[in-house]
């Protein structure tokens, strides 16, 4: 996310104020904040869905490889002599 220094936060909060008005501009603000808080919700969201669905993926996977292990330890076991 590209990060504003304080230069350019005063050039946008003098432009928002010209163009709005002081009465306008809390509500403005407000409106602003409260979508980029729904934004940061909607995205924190995804992600731990997608951390969790790649967690179930992992979980999955590794105990396939359990299972094939398991299953190649009790064929030597079945055959002593390596056949």
């Amino acid at each position: 996310m590209p990060s504003l220094g304080s230069g350019e936060i005063l050039v946008v909060a003098l432009v928002a104020l010209l163009v709005l008005g002081p009465e306008r501009l809390p509500e403005a603000i407000r409106g602003v904040a409260k979508f980029i808080g729904q934004l940061r919700s909607t995205a924190n969201s995804f992600s731990n869905e997608l951390r969790e669905a790649l967690d179930e993926a992992v979980e999955v996977e590794a105990r396939e490889r359990g299972r094939r292990t398991d299953a190649a330890a009790s064929e030597e076991r079945a055959s002593p002599d390596g056949d």
